[in-house]
Formats: structure tokens, sequence, C-alpha cells
């Protein structure tokens, strides 16, 4: 397990932009992480994520927010597989001066249910290459995400922002940062990776492919104005990690 506290505050320093374009102030951000396995080792495991955090902006309405994920999860592995299933819910709680724009509450609350799976194959052979023997891996890697939708409209807007997309959002559970949002899902990555390492065991080249299938439309937007995304598929992503020595790493992404 794992436990802190902090504070966050943030000046804008470029001339012409107002103070109020800061973000808000976090005063105090209190957290709270643990997993245990359930039973001993290679069995099942519970886990909890919590968070609680007073936002202030002199220029806004603040207030608190309570954000607390318990899950069950079993990790299941062997020499050339692994698989990964959980199931959790995400409760967030607000307490707020006065309701935020198009809501009758000051003490919002949203409850969704998350479930994934996470598995894949690692497939390996030997490799002769410039001068040098490699051990080449092969690893086909599919993740199923299923989110419910909520309409979370009468929830304010204190830290959150969508993520960039790039590979490793492939295998997370939102694509919005903070705890404001909570996107809906019915999807399937489908990813491969190929990795190269020296008789050490030291990687000396990883180069990964994959995109996500939509078997639902992406109902959650940042503001209430904003339109679902109804798509198959997102793009492709890729992700190229080179050793150029022991000290120097070059990373591409697309």
């Amino acid at each position: 397990w794992n436990a802190g506290v902090g504070a966050d505050w943030y000046q804008i320093v470029t001339p012409g932009i107002s103070q109020a374009a800061a973000p808000y102030r976090r005063m105090p951000r209190l957290f709270f992480n643990a997993d245990r396995p359930i039973g001993g080792p290679g069995g099942p495991e519970w886990g909890i994520n919590a968070q609680a955090v007073r936002f202030v902006k002199p220029e806004a309405v603040g207030g608190d927010r309570f954000d607390f994920y318990p899950y069950l999860a079993w990790p299941l592995q062997g020499a050339a597989w692994f698989v990964r299933p959980e199931v959790g819910v995400r409760y967030t709680a607000y307490n707020l001066p006065r309701p935020v724009k198009g809501s009758d509450t000051a003490h919002p609350t949203r409850t969704t249910p998350i479930f994934d799976v996470d598995a894949g194959l690692i497939f390996e052979r030997d490799v002769h290459l410039f001068g040098s023997d490699y051990t080449q891996t092969l690893e086909p890697r599919i993740y199923y995400l299923r989110v419910p939708y909520r309409n979370q409209n009468d929830l304010p807007l204190f830290d959150t922002q969508p993520l960039t997309f790039d590979f490793w959002q492939l295998f997370t559970t939102n694509s919005f940062s903070g705890a404001d949002r909570q996107m809906n899902a019915n999807n399937l990555s489908l990813a491969l990776t190929t990795r190269f390492l020296d008789d050490t065991g030291v990687e000396r080249l990883s180069a990964s492919i994959g995109q996500i299938r939509y078997f639902d439309p992406d109902n959650v937007t940042l503001y209430p104005v904003g339109k679902a995304v109804d798509y198959p598929g997102s793009d492709y992503v890729a992700n190229l990690t080179i050793a150029l020595n022991d000290i120097w790493r070059l990373t591409a992404a697309q």
C-alpha cells in the first residue's frame, strides 16, 4: 500500500494571460492505494484506489471531490501466456457550494462498474543479426473493456481533460485524466509487439502496433454540448524504442 498528502498551486507567468486561466489549486490532495492477494500468491487479489481533493480557485467555484475505486482481479500466467480479468466499481462524490449549471444538487455522485480482461501470448525464437545473437519475441495482446454509460453533465470540471491518444491508451480504463469524467466503453483492443533481447537479456529494440475496435458509441464528452463519437475503430498507434547503448534510448510514437 502507499499513501500521501500534498498541495498544488499554479501561477500564470506568461504575459497577457489572466490568472483566471490557471488550473484549480488542489489544497490539499490526499490519496491511498492498496492491493493484496486473497489466500496467498497466485490467486485472486483485491485492491483500492482512493483520492480526496479540495479544489480552490479565486475566480471560480471550487469544491471537494472524493474518488473511490475498489476492485477484484485474478492475474493468471504461465511461461508463454497471461490473463488478468478485473472487476471494480468507481464511486465519485462531490461537495459543492452550489449546483453546477444544469444540475439541481450541490452533492452530485457517479457510480460506475468497470470490467476488463487483459490477455496475451509470448513467442520466442533465436536470431543472428549484424554479427550478434538475439532472442526475438512476438507478443500478441488483446484487451476487452466494458464500462456502462453514465450521464455526467451534473458533475463539475476541476482537473479533467481528454488524454492524448497513444499506444498505452489501448489498455487503460479511461480516456480522460482526473476523475470528473469516466468514459463508457464496449471496446476490444488488439496489439502486437516484437522485442529483440541480447544474450544478457537486455532489450535492444521494441516495436508495437495496435488499434481499438468500438462496439458502442462513446457518449461521454467533456462538455454537455459535445457530440458522441461513433465509429468502428480508432486510429492505428505504434511505438518504437531503440537502445542506442547502455545509457541512451531513442523512442518514437505515432
